[in-house]
C-alpha cells in the first residue's frame, strides 16, 4: 500500500506542476501577442512603403510646383 505521505507528496508535485504550466502557458500567450503586434506593424510599414513608392512614381512626371 502507498503511504500517505507518497500521495501528499505526489498532489503536491502535481499541483505545483499543473501552476507552472498555466504561468508558462500565459507567458507563451503573451509572447505569442506580441509577435503579432510586431508582424503587424512590419506588414504595415510594407505597405506605406509600396502605396509612398507609387506614389512617388506616379508623381514624377507631374510638374514642380513652386
Amino acid at each position: 500500500m502507498i503511504s500517505k505521505e507518497t500521495l501528499e507528496a505526489q498532489l503536491t508535485f502535481y499541483t505545483t506542476g499543473r501552476k507552472q504550466a498555466v504561468e508558462a502557458f500565459k507567458k507563451a500567450e503573451a509572447d505569442m501577442n506580441a509577435f503579432n503586434g510586431a508582424i503587424e506593424v512590419l506588414e504595415n510599414l510594407i505597405e506605406l512603403d509600396g502605396a509612398l513608392k507609387k506614389t512617388i512614381e506616379s508623381s514624377e512626371g507631374e510638374p514642380e510646383i513652386k
